[in-house]
């Protein structure tokens, strides 16, 4: 077997829960060989050293994310990084390629990930979606990656949208839903927008606010 690719490690506490899920669902978390990130917070990425002392996996980073990774020690840890990729890099391990695309704003180096999944002969793309939450004071370097990232996963292929929260695609709900002989209900096209939708709406809404408090000034 050639091993599993983990998303997120979150806060370095809760790594042996993952540890736990990991191995109810019939992995071995030790098989855990490539460990990827959606952007550099610390619920998303404080843990990868912890996984890494644990597993060995070799730790991916987008370059623009590695500075704000490198000052997240937790316990005085320092952040590996293995292998730094760029937008539009892929990441293969057995017969799964996923692609890196730089989807700055919330962080510098926030990656959404995309890979194609095929389940009874039929193909399916999947998308990973980082969080594209505006911050309440924008910049004009902010403002120009957010206008780049929406526009960049308005163009992304996309029948199972997946994120970096659950409530992000409705993951408890669509678990719910799971039945023997029907469709997947995680197969959703029709959401694969909704969250960047609502996300680009209050950036531009946020946008607007400050542009027009600019003009007062």
């Amino acid at each position: 077997m050639q091993g599993n690719i983990l998303i997120d490690s979150t806060y370095e506490r809760n790594v042996r829960t993952i540890e736990k899920s990991v191995e109810q669902l019939g992995f071995q978390f030790s098989d855990i060989r490539i460990l990827l990130g959606n952007h550099a917070h610390g619920d998303h990425m404080e843990g990868d050293a912890l996984v890494k002392e644990l597993t060995g996996a070799q730790v991916v980073s987008m370059a623009e994310d590695v500075p704000a990774l490198k000052a997240m020690k937790p316990g005085g840890k320092e952040h590996p990084v293995d292998r730094t990729i760029h937008d539009g890099d892929t990441v293969t391990l057995g017969g799964a390629t996923l692609t890196a695309h730089l989807t700055a704003g919330h962080t510098r180096g926030a990656t959404t990930w995309t890979m194609p999944v095929i389940e009874a002969g039929k193909t399916y793309q999947v998308v990973f979606y980082s969080s594209l939450r505006s911050p309440t004071v924008l910049t004009p370097p902010v403002i120009d990656e957010f206008k780049h990232s929406f526009a960049v996963v308005h163009t992304l292929p996309c029948d199972v949208p997946l994120g970096d929260h659950p409530s992000a695609y409705g993951m408890v709900e669509k678990y719910a839903k799971i039945k023997p002989g029907t469709l997947n209900p995680f197969v959703d096209p029709s959401g694969c927008r909704l969250e960047a939708d609502m996300e680009e709406a209050m950036f531009k809404a946020i946008l607007a606010e400050q542009q027009k408090a600019e003009q007062q000034h």
